[in-house]
C-alpha cells in the first residue's frame, strides 16, 4: 500500500478542475490508496555492452530545457481521453516535484516524442518524498530510470526502446555504474523495452 501525498492530490485536482478527466482524480486517488500492481525490477550493468533496437526514427535525446515545448502532455488538450490525461499527470507531477534530470526524445521534425528521467542517488529523499516507498533507496553507484512517456503520435516506432537505451548510456556520467527501473507486469510494451 502506498502512502497517499495529499500535496499531490491536491495538485492534481488543480491541474484537473477545468477538464473533463475529473474521473482521471478518482482513478490516481484509489491508485494512491490501494493497489495489487505486481512490478519487475529490472538492472542494467554499464559496464556490460548493449545494442539497442533503434527507433523507425531518428532521434535527437537529450536533457529538457526551460524553453522546451511540453504540449504533448497538456492534459487539457482537446480530445484526449481521459486513459491519456492520467498519463499525462504523472508527468507534470514529476516535473512539478523537480526530480532531476528529465530527457527528452525529439522526433525528425523537433517535436518532443518521448520524455523519462534518470535520476541519481543524489535525489534519494526527493525519490521517497514523491513515491514514498514503492522504491528502494539508491546506491551510491545507481541511477533509477522512471517517468518513461511516449506521446501518442510514435507508439509502435521503437522510440521507447531506443531512447530509454541512449538515456541510461548517461548514467555513466552521474557515477553510475548500474540502471535501475520498474515496470508492471502487464505493461508488455515497457517490458520489451
Amino acid at each position: 500500500m502506498h502512502i497517499i501525498s495529499v500535496k499531490k492530490i491536491l495538485r492534481s485536482l488543480f491541474l484537473l478542475r477545468k477538464g473533463e478527466h475529473r474521473g482521471v482524480i478518482w482513478r490516481s486517488l484509489l491508485l494512491r490508496i490501494y493497489s495489487e500492481t505486481t512490478c519487475l525490477g529490472l538492472r542494467r550493468d554499464l559496464s556490460v555492452g548493449f545494442k539497442a533496437a533503434e527507433a523507425k526514427i531518428p532521434l535527437d535525446v537529450r536533457p529538457l530545457d526551460r524553453q522546451d515545448d511540453l504540449s504533448f502532455i497538456d492534459i487539457n488538450e482537446p480530445g484526449i481521453s481521459s486513459a491519456a490525461a492520467f498519463e499525462r499527470l504523472h508527468q507534470i507531477n514529476m516535473l512539478k516535484a523537480r526530480i532531476r534530470t528529465c530527457y527528452l526524445a525529439l522526433g525528425p521534425d523537433g517535436r518532443p516524442c518521448y520524455m523519462q528521467w534518470l535520476i541519481p542517488s543524489s535525489e534519494n529523499d526527493k525519490i521517497q518524498a514523491f513515491y514514498g516507498d514503492i522504491f528502494p533507496r539508491l546506491e551510491e553507484d545507481e541511477a533509477l530510470l522512471e517517468g518513461a512517456y511516449t506521446a501518442e503520435d510514435f507508439r509502435g516506432q521503437g522510440v521507447m526502446a531506443s531512447a530509454m537505451a541512449q538515456i541510461a548510456e548517461r548514467a555513466k556520467d552521474l557515477g553510475a555504474r548500474r540502471v535501475i527501473t520498474f515496470v508492471g507486469e502487464r505493461h508488455l510494451a515497457s517490458l520489451k523495452g
